[in-house]
């Protein structure tokens, strides 16, 4: 670990960035049937969002993908409710 100014360890290194960058971050991913929603989905909502398997938490996102890779690998995620199917069988919509 580095010291920081201040004599105390950090668990971080403030500096260059390179090599030690990590090669991908963590999102959540909500999959919102509805265009008009405005807000993050908590409490209750998420609830149903996850039990319905539109949320996905701390999903790996590779910081090289571009706009073409993203899209495609969030549509893996959600592959049967954008189908039309869901885990009970309902339709969404």
């Amino acid at each position: 670990m580095a010291r920081s100014s201040s004599g105390r360890y950090t668990p971080y290194a403030w500096g260059v960035r390179g090599e030690h960058e990590p090669a991908v971050f963590y999102k959540d991913v909500c999959l919102i049937p509805d265009p008009s929603c405005d807000r993050v989905p908590r409490g209750k909502v998420k609830a149903f969002y996850i039990n319905k398997n539109m949320y996905v938490d701390a999903w790996a996102v590779e910081k090289d993908w571009d706009q073409a890779t993203l899209k495609r690998e969030i549509s893996k995620l959600f592959t049967n409710i954008l189908k039309g199917e869901t885990s009970t069988g309902e339709e969404v919509g």
